[in-house]
């Protein structure tokens, strides 16, 4: 059985300060990212992530040479101990310690953590296996709104409680409205619906996460030769789709079969798993070369 393993800056351990801002008042952020056959997937979102949620939260961005240094001992350690050359690795960056109550050290010493664990995505001739069309609801928890819309702080109890909550009602997601009845997300994903041709998805300017995947997919669906749209989204939307998916960094693309009363069909949505499957294989960078990664 696969053991997962912790780093902090660089070495293996499996304990952090209670005085780190993380854990007095959520203070960072986070990416998570998977890795298959030794190939770290999609690293150029993460990254971009990473850069851009440092500059929100002023966060001295750590650098690259550095993270690519610790994450190949890192993630070779995990590889030769479990026998495997998968994982699921989650980059968590906080504030490190310091500061009167909420207000920010004068000198940040930031903390890199990583949490790396077994994945649950399977291969199939070498390409990712299509999740299979799930069933989701409505969750009564709302997605917040604020200037730090689109960052993945490590600020994630509405999702926590949103989770739960699809999990005690037998659903595998939920999607999750703000206070304007705006349709923003699901639980742990991004949301796209098809409706005559065109593809949209929420804009992410008040509420919700940029995901990982999302930075490659407006793009990605265009080439596929359907239309882009972002736009705010009202329930009446999704239930009137052609198809509904959603997109996840570990799950990829998944598509959805039924929303409350709502039903669809999945087959433009395999054909854009089909097409992220392949693009995340062909761009993805060996764990072994990524100090030249940029």
């Amino acid at each position: 059985m696969e053991l997962a393993t912790y780093w902090v800056n660089g070495l293996p351990q499996e304990e952090i300060t209670l005085q780190d801002r993380a854990i007095q008042y959520g203070d960072g952020f986070f990416t998570t990212i998977l890795v298959v056959n030794k190939q770290i997937l999609n690293w150029a979102s993460h990254w971009e992530r990473i850069k851009n949620s440092s500059q929100v939260l002023g966060l001295p961005l750590i650098k690259l040479e550095q993270l690519s240094n610790w994450l190949e001992i890192a993630l070779n350690d995990y590889f030769e101990k479990n026998d495997t050359k998968d994982c699921v690795l989650k980059i968590i960056i906080t504030r490190g310690t310091g500061g009167v109550g909420y207000q920010m050290p004068e000198t940040i010493g930031s903390n890199c953590l990583f949490y790396i664990k077994p994945s649950p995505i399977q291969l199939n001739q070498g390409e990712l296996t299509a999740i299979q069309p799930m069933e989701i609801g409505l969750c009564k928890t709302l997605a917040s709104m604020g200037s730090l819309a689109g960052v993945k702080s490590l600020n994630r109890l509405e999702n926590v409680m949103a989770r739960t909550e699809m999990a005690e009602n037998g659903y595998q997601e939920g999607l999750m409205l703000n206070a304007l009845n705006y349709v923003v997300c699901g639980t742990q994903s991004n949301i796209y619906l098809l409706k005559d041709g065109t593809v949209f998805t929420p804009k992410i300017k008040e509420s919700g996460v940029a995901g990982t995947t999302r930075f490659q997919m407006n793009t990605l669906v265009q080439k596929l030769g359907w239309k882009m749209e972002e736009k705010n989204i009202l329930l009446t939307q999704i239930e009137q789709a052609d198809e509904l998916f959603l997109t996840n960094a570990v799950r990829g693309v998944q598509p959805v079969k039924q929303f409350l009363n709502a039903q669809y069909t999945t087959v433009k949505t395999e054909q854009i798993h089909q097409a992220w499957s392949t693009w995340q294989m062909e761009n993805a960078t060996s764990v072994n070369s990524f100090k030249s990664m940029k």
